[in-house]
């Protein structure tokens, strides 16, 4: 199942106490969804995360959020994807403590490959149809 950000909360996040708690643009739960605190906004067991990078966000989607996200038992994969051009950035769990980070995917034919319960495959042109960067020739 893919579950889309909280658009109420986009950019937002919340602190209480300790706890960190961040709204991604999208995600994908294998199986039962599980809510944090009754929540119906913020999801417990997440396999994969999605952020769209912008200027103002891409620094702390890539240190902070990534960290924070780390400590997410469920999750196999952190995917960024750059709103200014065609490229996407992902990590994979290797282990609780270990990510790899994949380089970067930059072409619109190249394709995103995460191997969940299913192998899902997901095309950069797909990604990114309809987005006009704005290119000045």
């Amino acid at each position: 199942m893919v579950v889309p950000g909280n658009p109420r909360a986009k950019g937002h996040k919340r602190k209480e106490g300790d706890e960190f708690i961040a709204y991604p643009d999208a995600g994908v739960i294998c199986g039962q969804v599980e809510y944090y605190r009754d929540d119906p906004f913020t999801i417990a067991n997440p396999v994969a995360l999605f952020e769209v990078l912008s200027p103002s966000t891409q620094i702390y989607d890539h240190h902070t959020k990534a960290e924070q996200y780390k400590k997410i038992p469920s999750l196999a994969y952190y995917v960024m994807i750059d709103s200014e051009q065609v490229r996407v950035e992902y990590r994979k769990r290797v282990d609780q403590a270990t990510w790899i980070e994949f380089a970067p995917l930059e072409d619109a034919g190249d394709t995103l490959s995460l191997s969940l319960t299913q192998e899902i495959m997901l095309s950069l042109a797909a990604l990114y149809e309809g987005v006009d960067f704005g290119d000045e020739e």
